[in-house]
């Protein structure tokens, strides 16, 4: 069994990204192609840190566009994750919508600045010495 490390996945990667996207016969295609390339090549190496990716709710598929994801459409590989609301929980559904969840902790932190959460219950007395 091989061993790889990510220096040298980064490098297979990118040289499948450049094969897996000919040259477009377009020159101005051809350019923004090579550009998108170029940036695509250039955040591999910060994927060995995370990916930063932004859900929402509706799909499977459904993120908010970074530059990270260009990598993946790049590769034309599906990126899915599984943070799906309940169908049946309409209440959440209404509030939720197609909010990504950047947006829905934004519109909690507000809300907690405007209405405090309840503080926590009461300690009990202390008993009698």
């Amino acid at each position: 069994m091989a061993f790889m490390d990510f220096s040298q996945l980064v490098q297979l990667v990118g040289s499948y990204l450049v094969e897996f996207n000919p040259p477009h016969p377009n020159p101005e295609m051809q350019a923004n192609q090579q550009q998108q390339i170029a940036d695509a090549l250039s955040i591999l190496p910060k994927l060995g840190r995370g990916l930063d990716v932004n859900v929402k709710f509706q799909k499977v598929t459904d993120f908010e566009f970074n530059q990270e994801l260009s990598v993946f459409d790049m590769l034309g590989t599906n990126l899915v994750h599984g943070w799906l609301l309940d169908p049946q929980d309409t209440e959440t559904a209404s509030v939720v919508k197609d909010l990504s969840y950047n947006q829905l902790i934004t519109m909690l932190v507000e809300a907690d600045s405007i209405c405090p959460p309840a503080s926590a219950a009461p300690a009990p007395p202390e008993p009698p010495a």
